[in-house]
């Protein structure tokens, strides 16, 4: 038996492809360096090749032990804070209303979440690499048609677009998952110009501003900067050059934002630097302050005037009024906790696109966490933006169970060969 067949008798029953690769890679080499050494002792090329093949000994024992070693790895640390993150969610739903009917919704949107994580995990995330400008054509022509001029959309709320699907209803927040998608492509596949990357990213932001989403304005926008820092990291000159045009960005969108506020949102701005004249936030600082470590029993009817999207947007004044501060702590060192594990993970990744994807993922996670606990405390304005996992809605329970099961399928290819690709410039 020469080499090849050898090789090929041992990886023939291993059914992933990487898999197959990195075995086949590992057995060459392997004989390769055995077949000198005999060589080095007398034998001949034939006879050195054919006592470093009996070396290592029956193929298909061999097969068998080489796949249990480079069995595809699931990041259980991470799936363990999934869980939990998506089981802490029911909490503050039954602390409003024991007998709310959101419970029903939530466990199917969690079941369909889990699904939507096995999928993306078990799914190759390289394959999506090559369709970085499909996605970035379609969340913008999504973006435009139905959140910035209004066409299919079904309900408006504070003047801003909502896409109705079926009994579901979703602002602009549910194309970001596509320039996700986009911009890690891009920034690790061919090198494409500084002024198209800037006509690139401007576009959307153009868009978020006419679909009337601040906040999506920002994830956005940040979630772009820090993939362009990742994918920059080590070209000082281009870094540079970013900085600058991230300066020049920042007063732009500052110019065209300042007329988009609307009155409601120069309104919050008002009550956030003077809060004791605003009922909201003089309410929403006593409620906090009247809350025990252990929580206490919430009147719906009272607590919903009080704390407006109780459920969604202020779901963490619900948790610490109606859970305890026990409970809110608790619930904030797993969320820090799976944050700080993706931040982790980002050093595992072996090639520019899985890295970045990580790096994207990251900031759509933990930015809208920052936001929402700085708002709950009273740090910054209210802007009406969710907690991962733990506001009630559909949509962000899948959004979050996409962003983790990518992450994963990052991770369960982390030790696989990998076409090593420039970043962009």
């Amino acid at each position: 038996m020469d080499k090849q067949a050898f090789i090929h008798q041992t990886i023939k029953h291993i059914r992933s492809k990487d898999v197959r690769q990195v075995v086949a890679l590992e057995l060459n080499q392997h004989i390769e360096k055995n077949r000198s050494h005999y060589i080095r002792q007398g034998l001949s090329k034939d006879e050195a090749e054919k006592e470093a093949i009996r070396q290592m000994g029956d193929p298909v024992k061999l097969g068998k032990k080489m796949k249990k070693v480079h069995k595809p790895k699931i990041e259980w640390g991470m799936v363990a804070l999934f869980m939990a993150a998506l089981c802490l969610g029911f909490f503050p739903l039954v602390a409003y209303d024991r007998s709310n009917p959101l419970l029903i919704n939530k466990m199917a949107a969690s079941l369909i979440g889990i699904a939507v994580l096995l999928g993306c995990m078990h799914a190759d995330y390289r394959k999506l690499q090559k369709y970085s400008w499909l996605f970035y054509g379609m969340a913008t022509i999504l973006l435009w048609i139905v959140f910035a001029k209004g066409f299919l959309s079904a309900v408006t709320v504070n003047g801003a677009y909502y896409l109705s699907l079926g009994p579901l209803k979703c602002d602009s927040t549910i194309v970001l998952p596509l320039y996700f998608l986009a911009w890690a492509g891009f920034l690790s596949g061919r090198p494409i110009k500084w002024w198209q990357a800037a006509i690139l990213f401007v576009i959307p932001l153009y868009l978020f501003l006419e679909a009337i989403s601040l906040v999506n304005v920002l994830m956005y926008g940040v979630m772009v900067l820090f993939m362009c820092i990742w994918a920059l990291r080590k070209q000082p000159q281009a870094l540079a050059l970013l900085t600058g045009s991230v300066f020049v960005s920042v007063i732009g969108t500052a110019y065209l934002l300042w007329p988009q506020l609307t009155d409601y949102q120069f309104e919050r701005i008002r009550a956030f630097l003077h809060p004791e004249e605003n009922y909201f936030y003089a309410q929403t600082q006593e409620i906090i302050g009247e809350a025990g470590w252990l929580g206490k029993p919430i009147d719906p009817v009272q607590f919903y005037l009080s704390v407006p999207e109780a459920q969604t947007d202020s779901v963490l004044i619900t948790a610490i009024y109606g859970l305890g501060w026990l409970f809110f702590l608790f619930v904030l060192l797993i969320l820090l906790a799976f944050s700080v594990r993706m931040a982790w993970l980002t050093t595992k990744a072996k090639d520019s696109f899985g890295q970045l994807l990580l790096v994207g993922g990251f900031v759509l996670y933990t930015l809208p966490l920052i936001l929402n606990l700085g708002m709950t405390l009273g740090w910054l304005p209210y802007m009406g933006v969710f907690v991962p996992f733990i506001s009630y809605g559909t949509i962000t329970v899948l959004l979050y169970s996409f962003l983790t099961g990518i992450v994963l399928s990052v991770y369960r290819r982390k030790d696989y060969l990998f076409t090593k690709k420039p970043l962009s410039r």
